[in-house]
């Protein structure tokens, strides 16, 4: 019988697991500066033609918005995105990709290939579809709790 009280252990374990392995891709493909928690923020950009409204973002990535503020100030520094003003209201504004963060989308993508195939080695079309279901079903547990 299986020990339903490890799970958050094994998703906390399961998660350092992955940000070492996307790390160690990173500096192979000469992206040292970038953390694995910037990588939602770079794919939603790259899936949105390299701009998307600040204020669209939180949503995209199912993070709070202070979470993004932070996570889009990091990568401005390190030079991946810059923040522009909306010309039409001074009060919103827009994040866009540099050349250093177009110039890094290939890897970005060959970095997210490698490491699916590593997740899902050995997995059945089926099985990997069942587990994305179950896994669906208690992020949807979750949010009905909080």
């Amino acid at each position: 019988m299986i020990n339903k009280q490890s799970l958050i252990g094994k998703i906390s374990l399961l998660r350092e697991q992955f940000n070492v392995s996307i790390e160690k891709h990173l500096q192979q493909y000469g992206a040292p500066d970038l953390q694995p928690c910037h990588g939602s923020i770079l794919s939603a950009l790259y899936r949105n033609n390299g701009k998307l409204q600040m204020k669209d973002i939180p949503p995209l990535i199912h993070r709070t918005k202070s979470t993004v503020n932070s996570l889009v100030e990091n990568l401005e520094k390190k030079g991946y995105i810059c923040k522009v003003p909306c010309p039409l209201d001074g009060r919103c504004s827009f994040v866009e990709l540099t050349e250093k963060g177009r110039s890094f989308q290939e890897n970005f993508w060959i970095i997210s290939e490698q490491v699916n195939a590593q997740i899902w080695q050995g997995f059945s079309e089926e099985e990997s579809s069942i587990f994305m279901l179950w896994l669906t079903r208690i992020m949807n547990n979750m949010e009905k709790k909080n």
